[in-house]
This record gives structure tokens, C-alpha cells and sequence, in this order.
């Protein structure tokens, strides 16, 4: 099966990719997540005749956690794959064309980001929200104790756990 963004565009644009299924079918839902796993797109696989709109996909995973399971592995490789075509992307750019290929590879790597954050995010979002206590002494000879709410920036850095 192929794709093209224009195909896409006007299969959905005339409303006629995406079959309505009554019910969860084994076959079509395998098909879907190998064509996920592979790169592509929901609403690229769902424009095709005999696949289901991406809703009723989005539907099955909300319903059935094997499938959800199933679907978020897909989403995972479909991370992968669309990184490995970043890294594709800019290694066979030209002369001519390094601000396009700039802007995909750039666009396909915030996707990535987007579906496996951990690994292809970018580290600057990433946050923890650890508890924290701070003792004080308020120099009337007392420490005081207690529980730090709000928000607070914290650098980490690594450290010998053997000092």
C-alpha cells in the first residue's frame, strides 16, 4: 500500500477514506498497527477503502486494553521510524534544498518528541515534582520544620553516591 500526502488530502476532503465498522475486526485492527509501526500515519492508513475512520481506531483503544496495549507499542515504533526518517532526511539533503529538509527534519523530530517523549523529547520539558523539606533556624535558637509548597526550580547534578 501507498501513500500520499495529496491522496490523503483528497480522499479526506471528499469524506470517502474510512469505512464505518459496526464492530472491532482482529484482521483490519492487525493491519492498522503494522502500517503504524511502519511509519504511517492513522489518518494516511484510514483514508484507504476498507479501513476504518481513525475515530473508531482511537474508539478500540479506549475500549479494549489489549488493543490499547497493542496501539501504544505501535505509537512507539512509529516514533522510531519517524526519527530514523529525520536522520534520513537531513543526511540526503542538498545544497538546494537545506531549508526544506531543515524544516521536515525538524517537524518529524517534535512528532517523535511527541510520541516517545523519554526518548525524543526535549530534556528541557521534562520535569519532576519531588517533595521536598526545608529546615531553618530563624535565629531565635529554634529550627523550625516544615513542608515547601509551590513550585521551585532544583539543578540536579550527578554525584558520587560513594561520598
Amino acid at each position: 500500500m501507498t501513500f500520499s500526502v495529496t491522496a490523503v488530502r483528497d480522499a479526506l476532503a471528499r469524506n470517502a477514506g474510512g469505512t464505518p465498522l459496526v464492530g472491532y475486526d482482529e484482521q483490519v485492527a492487525s493491519d492498522i498497527l503494522e502500517f503504524m509501526s511502519e511509519g504511517k500515519l492513522l489518518m494516511e492508513i484510514c483514508s484507504e477503502a476498507g479501513y476504518p475512520m481513525p475515530h473508531t481506531v482511537r474508539k478500540w483503544a479506549i475500549e479494549s486494553p489489549e488493543f490499547r496495549k497493542r496501539f501504544e507499542s505501535a505509537l512507539e515504533m512509529q516514533a522510531h521510524m519517524l526519527f530514523e526518517e529525520a536522520i534520513m532526511t537531513a543526511r540526503t539533503a542538498t545544497k538546494d534544498d537545506t531549508n526544506q529538509a531543515r524544516m521536515l527534519t525538524d517537524n518529524l523530530l517534535k512528532a517523535a518528541g511527541k510520541l516517545l517523549p523519554k526518548i525524543y523529547g526535549d530534556k528541557s520539558e521534562q520535569s519532576t515534582i519531588v517533595p521536598i523539606q526545608i529546615i531553618t533556624n530563624l535565629g531565635d535558637g529554634g529550627a523550625v520544620t516544615g513542608v515547601a509548597r509551590g513550585e521551585y526550580t532544583v539543578e540536579v547534578k550527578d554525584c558520587d553516591s560513594s561520598t
